[in-house]
């Protein structure tokens, strides 16, 4: 592995990028590149011998944007076209903040090229390759979570731009996997025509009992929820919190809970910072 610098004039954009990612919101890629035009790329992109971009694609777009010709890049060794897509998804995997959505795109590209590498779609059971999924992106996730991500890539295009724009939880996206295909189709087209997905969602999920549902859920399930909840609604509590005093019931007992809540909420965070940070050493051990 070497570095170098490079035209960017010369560089390719890796056909996965905008199937799997796409771009940066525009508000993101803004404050990209006001920083790039005040202080320059900080850090090399990756790209292939032949100058396919792995690593970098939204430092060389705000590059071509603001007319400058060269980048720092750190020049990959050439290997298989499979390796070389497995290396793109995973950069972009651990480095850029993505929706559940973008994220489940990204592991059933690497299911894909995995498939791809072993020529044979029958050759492991899905727990194996799972599992190797899970490994190839640091043993950060579990194979479980690998799973739901692979069923949220396999619901349709409405469903995904519901759970994209935060208009329906990722928890409650997954329960269609009960319903049958027609049906999908069916809750498909009723968001695509612009009813309310949650709405259409619950009218369709079977409700269960509440002691069933707390008998049958994981910690990991609850824990998922709860991110979606919070991910949901929490701009709402933000909004107006004086006003939320006293709703949740006596004061004492709420301030307990909220106390622990805050103590749970500032560990986990700890423990996510350290995973990606852990995912981001992996990937550079895996590109070097």
């Amino acid at each position: 592995m070497q570095t170098t610098t490079v035209r960017i004039s010369d560089l390719q954009t890796h056909p996965l990028q905008h199937p799997t990612y796409g771009d940066l919101a525009s508000h993101d890629f803004a404050a990209l590149k006001a920083d790039i035009a005040r202080r320059g790329v900080r850090s090399p992109i990756h790209v292939t011998r032949a100058g396919m971009i792995i690593d970098g694609h939204q430092r060389v777009r705000a590059c071509r944007e603001l007319g400058i010709e060269e980048i720092s890049a750190i020049v990959c060794e050439e290997e298989g076209q499979p390796e070389i897509d497995e290396s793109f998804v995973l950069a972009n995997l651990v480095r850029r903040q993505l929706d559940p959505v973008a994220k489940a795109k990204a592991v059933q590209m690497l299911v894909d090229i995995e498939r791809r590498r072993i020529n044979d779609e029958d050759s492991q059971e899905p727990g194996d390759l799972r599992d190797r999924i899970a490994k190839h992106l640091g043993g950060n996730i579990s194979g479980r979570t690998v799973d739901r991500l692979l069923q949220l890539a396999r619901l349709p295009a409405p469903i995904h731009q519901a759970v994209s724009a935060g208009q329906l939880p990722m928890t409650k996206a997954l329960r269609l996997h009960q319903c049958p295909s027609g049906q999908l189709e069916i809750v498909a087209n009723r968001i695509s025509a612009g009813e309310s997905p949650r709405a259409v969602v619950d009218s369709v999920l079977p409700r269960k009992k509440a002691a069933r549902q707390d008998a049958e859920e994981t910690p990991a399930e609850a824990y998922a929820m709860l991110v979606d909840f919070l991910a949901e609604k929490l701009s709402c509590f933000e909004a107006q919190p004086e006003s939320l005093v006293g709703t949740a019931g006596d004061h004492e007992a709420t301030a307990n809970v909220l106390d622990r809540s805050a103590r749970f909420l500032h560990v986990m965070r700890d423990h996510e910072q350290a995973a990606r940070q852990q995912a981001l050493n992996d990937l550079q051990e895996l590109l070097s």
